[in-house]
């Protein structure tokens, strides 16, 4: 028996040690490996912590669930940024709203504000469906959280674009509502925004940064991720970047 938990003890530090070693390789054939999740779901949070660390065995049963949470937050953002990559700027705000649009339909609101969260999504499809990017900005800005609730904001005197009404209710919903609701708002406009006044480079990693934390959020709350493929009609190769004006059905 002594020598059975020896000889697992093992394979979990190997398994553990593969995986600093080549962190991108070893995500790549875990899915295709059942042991290899298995070891991996089996070692603690200590085992891979970059300086190394001794095998919990205290702790093993909380450490495991953390293990496979964060290795399969890893595999997922690493199959998704591929894709990502090769979708454009509009293309990864089309995503980012479809993970906000799951994201609402797991979170209790009053019907009343079925009017704040189509005025919301609307702005942000506006961005995705028209050529001017910087007035479609600038509109979707005046609806976000970091602005509405931003204490050096004047009030509403600032957000010319919505009725008064709007703004107090925008205020209420964002203050009452889960955070990660605001946090996906917030990271949509600065998908917009990163590199409006710079060059999009090779695939716009800085939009990207933004979209993954997005995902990161969604696998944090237990949201439905949408499918990459479908935004991949909105190509990367379009217009620098940006990617042609495309309607919100296409997706």
């Amino acid at each position: 028996m002594q020598l059975k938990q020896e000889r697992e003890t093992y394979n979990i530090v190997t398994a553990a040690s593969a995986f600093w070693a080549a962190p991108g390789a070893y995500l790549y054939n875990l899915s295709s490996d059942p042991y290899k999740v298995e070891t991996i779901v089996e070692t603690s949070i200590d085992v891979f912590s970059p300086g190394g660390g001794p095998l919990s065995t205290t702790s093993i049963v909380a450490d495991a669930k953390k293990c496979a949470i964060v290795m399969l937050h890893l595999v997922v953002r690493m199959k998704m940024n591929n894709n990502l990559k090769k979708v454009s700027i509009k293309g990864r705000v089309a995503f980012s709203i479809h993970c906000f649009l799951n994201a609402v339909a797991k979170t209790d609101f009053v019907k009343s504000d079925d009017h704040l969260i189509d005025l919301i999504v609307n702005r942000a499809w506006y961005f995705v469906e028209n050529d001017d990017l910087i007035m479609a900005y600038e509109n979707f800005l005046d609806v976000v959280p970091g602005c509405i609730l931003d204490d050096k904001v004047a009030g509403h005197v600032e957000f010319d674009s919505i009725s008064y009404e709007d703004y107090l209710s925008l205020k209420r919903l964002y203050t009452i509502w889960p955070n990660h609701l605001n946090v996906i708002l917030d990271s949509i406009s600065y998908i917009m925004s990163f590199d409006l006044y710079s060059n999009t480079g090779e695939y716009s990693s800085d939009t990207l940064r933004f979209t993954n934390e997005i995902i990161e959020v969604a696998l944090d709350n237990n949201l439905i991720l949408p499918g990459v493929d479908r935004f991949l009609i909105s190509s990367f190769n379009e217009k620098s970047g940006w990617g042609n004006k495309i309607k919100r059905n296409k997706f």
